[in-house]
């Protein structure tokens, strides 16, 4: 028969065995919630790192955007500034190449009309004369009076400007 004391000594060593085992179960079942805890918790935080950079990478895209819009913007206002003094100029070279060979129109057909005249009278002089103001109004260009556009505009702002060629 076993001793009861005996008894209560192996059942004391296999109970402390018991609960020591059943400690370090629990603890390595702690350990491993932990980790999984842990786990969760960078898997988490990795997550919001991630949503973090995409919002930051949405504003920096919203930010650009709206720079480079106003950019266009300022590039079709200039665009439009700038087709704007074109079309301005072109208005005032027209102008000006209208109202320089009107001008020398009519000087042509005055000095043919002279010429005309002092060809019936026989004015061999006067004819020598014309022709030779004919030949100088035809080598001049009407032309040169663009090399200076404010000149130009001046003139053609000034309804009582004669045009000289």
């Amino acid at each position: 028969m076993i001793d009861p004391m005996s008894f209560a000594t192996v059942a004391g060593i296999g109970i402390k065995g018991l609960a020591e085992g059943a400690v370090q179960i629990v603890n390595a079942k702690e350990t491993q919630r932990t980790i999984r805890m842990q786990n969760n918790v960078s898997a988490a935080y990795d997550a919001g790192l991630f949503i973090q950079t995409i919002v930051v990478a949405c504003l920096d895209y919203q930010n650009v955007a709206t720079q480079e819009k106003s950019k266009r913007r300022e590039i079709v206002k200039q665009e439009r500034i700038a087709l704007g003094k074109i079309k301005s100029q072109r208005d005032i070279f027209l102008a000006f190449l209208d109202a320089s060979f009107d001008e020398r129109e009519r000087n042509f057909v005055r000095l043919f009309n002279v010429i005309d005249k002092a060809m019936v009278s026989g004015d061999a002089q006067q004819v020598a004369l014309i022709l030779n103001q004919i030949t100088d109004l035809a080598k001049s260009s009407p032309f040169k009076e663009l090399q200076n556009l404010s000149k130009v505009q001046t003139a053609l702002a000034d309804p009582e400007h004669e045009w000289k060629f």
